[in-house]
């Protein structure tokens, strides 16, 4: 991983890199472990965004991430991924609505950069 601002270069099976965009970080508060949701722009079979969870240590110098492997993992940080979800998806109605993306105070709600 290579962590340039808001995007990260992940390395596949054939170390080849792809730029993914960062789409969210937290810390769960109970196991104080931190989170990188991120997307390789990728999108399912009805268009949505592939979103990748993985979990990093930030207080080491390597970057490495690692893979949420437990059930008792994922419950944990699921309802954080419910709200992401409800807040990417307003701001995607927000985007559809506004002829020149979203506007600013659709970005200070949802935390984007976009700046439109």
């Amino acid at each position: 991983m290579e962590y340039t601002g808001s995007t990260i270069a992940v390395y596949n099976d054939q170390n080849v890199a792809i730029e993914c965009d960062i789409v969210s970080m937290f810390e769960n508060e109970d196991t104080g472990k931190h989170y990188m949701v991120y997307t390789d722009n990728s999108t399912n079979d009805i268009g949505e965004s592939n979103l990748f969870v993985v979990s990093f240590r930030p207080d080491l110098e390597e970057d490495k991430l690692y893979p949420v492997e437990t059930e008792e993992e994922w419950n944990t940080i699921a309802p954080f991924l419910l709200n992401l979800k409800k807040v990417l998806d307003e701001h995607a109605a927000k985007a559809a609505i506004e002829p020149t993306g979203c506007s600013p105070s659709c970005c200070a709600s949802c935390g984007s950069s976009c700046g439109e």
